[in-house]
Parts: structure tokens; sequence; C-alpha cells
């Protein structure tokens, strides 16, 4: 439908009422002795807004609140004012601004937050197509707590480049109190808390567990109901486990719920189970004599591991022999196996050693100050601490290459970091300051990837991908061999996690595929896929269209036996580099009609002492998704790069159009 000539006066004239650089009008005068500047007093901020804003309403406009020096200005009467200063001092830290904090622009933007599910299905405004209740339709009920979400106000930098907003921010939300608002289900549901200053709340760890294992047993469990208590799943005979009562190292094919553990070793000596320890370590009560001689990440695990109330717990560094190349192979092989049966796994992302420890685990050994704001008699605000996203991404823990599976692949887990603790799994993500645990909510802000627009639009909001990967099939699903994914499904996780796998570091070159093997057992496992050196043969030649993020440098380390390199050039495996793929090597909605046809032969080669070949193995590519298209006056588009990179290879590419015919010109 056409815009009228109104409609399009008027447009301009709503957007311009909600844009950042709106004139403020009409500003009361400054009143010290009301505790909240003139500019914020016109806002009209109480707690019936934050937590209950109705889920079809536009958001309140964004706020230029000024240059730091100005916001400084009125801190001696403004306890907001205080608040957003203290949002930018602690966000100026971790962005190094790179001149004086106090001439950057703060902006305030409204963000959605929590999200419930309707308890009145048949109130719905949008019925399932399928026959099926979806809950997550937004119900016409009034006071329902489906009908509305919560917000929370998100302080960042801006410039006007805007070159200062690389995703670090601040957010406020009302700090938790006895008030209930009308149709709220719980009184501090997405409010925030307060924590305490020396010690983590040790007792949340306990309950998000519980909570998990309540309300998402469906979602988050690491095994079926009907699945077997032994090591098949395993692909080994038996695992080793610490076992924490009898204070010793086992070997069992019926293991029981265990944890596992994710840390940094780094440049400190780590204790390890060696051939020569291994039976001293099995005898019973040994655990209490090598205790002072484990790192100290290890040791605070451990005492996790006991507060959480687990007896069994695996550790790498214990439960694998570290000096026998057999038993690493094997182990590495299946730990993509380890990690998702594991109850959970505690992540210790705090330092960049193993003997950093957790900080806050003991008393007085972390200081965290809760900053809060009065705004009226209702409404208090609180800054809250980073969310998980924040708190990781500046860690050692978050480049170091073998965390990124153990992240990505476990169910369930315990983070610590930043001298505070966070738990995610596949239905929320809580943090020690933030009141989400709710068996009914859908989403909330750290569960989501918010992009802020800066203008007249609301954020941009879709799930975070962030350490999920969507090929683990759940208990309530089919876990046969074959996910039945489409290849773009499968094919869009692999490309999202081999970049942020190889933007990571690695000690040891040799450990580049291995460093992500258990992903791609897990995608090869449940989506019927064969890799060579890690690219999947299914979708060879799109996989092979990946780009250095920077200037590559060639792995030098080479086979002993063949003194031939590693990893191929034409595999990202062969270079010290993040990689990344341009987005329409698997955009495969938008392919163009023609379909292109490669046959390649694959020969791996190597040398014996008569330098006649070791191994060799033939690798047939099918149909492959088309990489060009023949556009309208049937003229051959150019095709996308295609990067061969082999020792030994041999192709013929043949171009067909729509009909199925050979092109005349091919």
């Amino acid at each position: 439908m056409l815009e009228s000539e109104s409609d399009q006066t008027q447009a301009p004239t709503a957007r311009e009422q909600r844009a950042w650089y709106r004139a403020i009008k009409r500003l009361p005068p400054e009143d010290p002795s009301l505790n909240i500047c003139a500019r914020h007093r016109v806002t009209d901020l109480n707690r019936e807004q934050f937590l209950s804003w109705p889920h079809d309403a536009e958001l309140p406009a964004d706020m230029h609140l000024g240059m730091v020096s100005e916001i400084k200005s009125r801190v001696a009467y403004c306890s907001l004012c205080a608040l957003v200063v203290a949002c930018a001092t602690d966000m100026a830290i971790l962005e190094e601004i790179p001149h004086h904090v106090d001439d950057v622009d703060i902006m305030s933007c409204w963000v959605r937050d929590g999200k419930l599910r309707c308890p009145h299905p048949e109130q719905s405004r949008s019925p399932s197509t399928s026959g099926q209740i979806d809950h997550s339709h937004v119900c016409s009920l009034q006071n329902c707590p489906g009908a509305s979400t919560s917000l929370r106000l998100r302080i960042v930098f801006y410039d006007l480049g805007p070159n200062l907003y690389k995703g670090t921010w601040r957010d406020i939300v009302p700090l938790e109190n006895d008030t209930k608002l009308p149709g709220s289900s719980d009184a501090n549901l997405f409010c925030g808390r307060v924590v305490p200053r020396d010690q983590i709340n040790g007792s949340l760890m306990r309950q998000w567990l519980t909570n998990c294992e309540k309300w998402h047993s469906r979602t988050c469990s690491s095994r079926g109901e009907s699945e077997e208590s032994n090591t098949n799943r395993f692909r080994a005979r038996s695992i080793r486990l610490l076992d924490l009562e009898d204070s010793c190292l086992i070997e069992i094919s019926d293991p029981r719920p265990y944890v596992c553990l994710s840390y940094v070793w780094g440049v400190t000596p780590v204790y390890k189970t060696l051939r020569r320890n291994l039976d001293d370590l099995k005898c019973l009560k040994s655990l209490d004599v090598l205790y002072p001689s484990l790192a100290k990440s290890i040791r605070d695990a451990i005492a996790v591991a006991r507060v959480l109330g687990q007896r069994y717990i695996w550790i790498d560094s214990l439960c694998i022999v570290q000096d026998d190349d057999a038993d690493k192979a094997q182990q590495i092989s299946q730990m993509d196996q380890i990690y998702q049966h594991a109850e959970l796994t505690i992540v210790v992302a705090g330092g960049d050693n193993a003997d950093c420890g957790i900080d806050g685990l003991e008393p007085g050994s972390r200081s965290l100050e809760t900053n809060t704001a009065v705004v009226s008699e209702d409404l208090t605000l609180m800054m809250l601490l980073p969310e998980l996203s924040q708190a990781i991404a500046a860690s050692t823990w978050n480049t170091r290459g073998w965390t990124y599976q153990e992240m990505l692949l476990s169910q369930r887990k315990l983070i610590f970091a930043n001298g505070t603790l966070y738990f995610q799994c596949a239905g929320a993500t809580w943090g020690e300051d933030y009141v989400a645990e709710h068996p009914d909510v859908l989403s909330c802000a750290p569960m989501q990837e918010i992009n802020l627009t800066f203008g007249w639009e609301e954020p941009e909001v879709k799930p975070s991908l962030q350490y999920t990967l969507h090929t683990i099939p759940r208990p309530a699903e089919d876990t046969g061999s074959g996910s039945g994914l489409e290849p773009q499904s499968w094919f869009n996780e692999y490309v999202r996690t081999v970049t942020e796998y190889t933007s990571r570091k690695l000690r040891f070159e040799s450990d580049r595929v291995a460093g992500f093997g258990a992903v791609l057992s897990n995608i090869a496992h449940t989506c019927d896929v064969t890799f060579v050196q890690g690219v999947p043969e299914e979708m060879f030649l799109e996989a092979l269209l990946w780009q250095p993020k920077d200037r590559p440098i060639r792995m030098t380390e080479r086979d002993p036996v063949t003194d031939m390199p590693l990893f191929p050039s034409w595999s990202w495996a062969g270079w010290m580099s993040g990689v990344g793929y341009d987005e329409s090597t698997h955009d495969f909605e938008n392919r163009g009609r023609s379909r292109l046809f490669a046959q390649m032969s694959f020969v791996q080669l190597g040398s014996s002492e008569d330098g006649s070949a070791l191994r060799s193995r033939l690798v047939r590519i099918g149909e492959v998704k088309a990489l060009s298209t023949i556009d309208e006056q049937q003229e051959l588009v150019k095709l996308n790069a295609i990067r061969m990179r082999t020792r030994t290879a041999h192709f013929n590419l043949v171009v067909y159009d729509a009909s199925g015919e050979d092109d005349p010109n091919g």
C-alpha cells in the first residue's frame, strides 16, 4: 500500500522525535535537594516501566547524556549521574580509551530484557499452525506476565564515528526489593541482586544446577532416560575419573555422573599422570597425599565439585596418561563424548595459568562493589556486572584453542571469571548479580545478541550462538547415526566454528586439528560427515574457500615418518592464522540457477625409506551446490574464487544451465 502525502510528511517527524540527537526542551531548573538532575527528572523513570513494559509497545527513545565531563558536573546531587559515571569508568578501563574519558560521549539506550512463557496458551494471539500449543506467543490477557517484557538501560560510549563503541557496555536495572507489580509472577524477577563483597555466593551454584536439572531436563540432560550408563558411547573400554570420596584415580566402564574441568595450563608446571605414577594414583586416599602438589585451579575446581555434591571429576592432566601417546590419542578422540556427557563443566576463566585459581571462592579473595542510585521511593537502580560474554571476552582462557571445544560441547557450564560466577545451559544464562531463575523464562538479555541502532529503530535482537553447537542432539531428539540436518545446517555450524576456533592460540602446531577434533567428531557422528584434514568431504569445494583474516604463516612442523608437512596447504589446518568464509560460500538460499559439478581425485602421498607411496586414499566429490550463476542474457557470471591447495589433484569443472545441458561456452 502506498503512503499518503500526509503519512510521508509525518513519518520523518516521528523519527526525529525518537532520534538520540533530538533537542530536550523545557528542562526544569536544577534542584539538588531532589537527588536527581533535571535531565533525568524529565524521563520520569519508575519501577513498573522497567519490569512490565507492554510487549507490543514501542521502546522509550534513546538519550544522549552528554560527555562524561558534563555528567560528572552533576554527580554531587544526582545519584543516577554518579551511576552513569561509574559505568563509564568501568568501560574505559576495559576499552583502554586512548584519550581522557571525560571527552567521550555517553548514550543510554533501552533494550528489551526478560520474557516469560505465556501461562494462558488458549489466549495466545498467534495459534500454532502445527496444531500444538506454542507458549512463546504474546498473551492477549491484561496483567499476564507473558504479555510484557522487562527493560534495561544500556550505557554505551558513542562517538560520531562511531569509532569508540566496540561492543562494551554496562546495563542498569532496578535493584531487588519486596514490591510486587500487578500481574508479575515474582517480585524481583529480572532485577539486580546485591552480591557479597568478599566471597562468591556459593548457594547459587547448587541452586542453579538443581534448577536446570528440574526445569530443563529434556534439553540439558547429559544422558537420555533410556541411555545405558557405560562407556560404549565413549568409544572406549573405560574412562578415568577422580573419585573425590575415595580420593584416588579410578578406571570404570560404567561411569556415574561426573563433572569436567576447563582451565588454562599456561607455563606453570602442572602435576600430571604418567606411566610411572599411574598405579600409585589408583591407591585409596592417594589424592590426599598429592593434593598440595596440584595447581590451585585444580584444587579450587575439586572444592567446587564437592560443594555441588559431585563425587567424580574429570581433569585432563590427571585422567590422561600424559607420556603415553596411545592413551593420549584415545582420550583425545573421545573428548567430545567426555564433555558432552558430563553433568557440568567447571570453567576457570580467570588468570593465565593453572595456579591462578578462582577469585572469590575463599573469604576475602575478591572485592566487588555494588553500585546503586536511589531515583525515587519505589525505584533504586543498580549497575550490573559485565555479562558472561563480556567477562570472558578478554580472558586468556578465551584465547586458547583447546578450551573452545570444551565450552562448546558442554551441556551445562559453571563459569568463574572476574571474581564472579555465571551459569549457562541450553535453557538459561544466569549471573550472580541478576535475578533470572524462573521455569517460565523464555529469554533475557544475556541470552541474546543485541545490536544497537543508535537511531529511531529498536535494537536488532537475535539469539546468541556463542558457546553453543547446534549439531548436538538433545535427549528428546533422535540420537541415531545422522541427525537429519540439511547440508546448510551443519555446514553453517562448521563455518562458524572454524572461524571462531582458528583465531585462538595453540602451544603446539601439531594440535591444530586435534584441538578442534571434538567438534569435528560431533559433526561427523551426528550429521554423517567425513573429514579430511579438517575439511568435510561432503562439502569439499565450499570448505576450500576459506580466507585468512591476517597474514598467514605456513605451518613448519613436519611428519616425523614421511618428512612432509603435517597438514596440507589447502586446509586451514596448514596455516597458523585465523580464517573465515565469505558469506556467499554458505548462502544456500541465494544461490543462482546454474549448477556446478566437480569431480576431484585427492591422493595423500607419503614416502618410506625406499621412496614408495606410504598410503593412498581416493576421495570422490559428488554434486556441489552452485558457486556461479547465469544472468538473464545467458552470460556466465564470474565464479567465486576457488583456491585449490593440494599436493596432488586433478579435477574437471563443467557448468550447466538450468536445463541440465552442457553450456556451449563451457
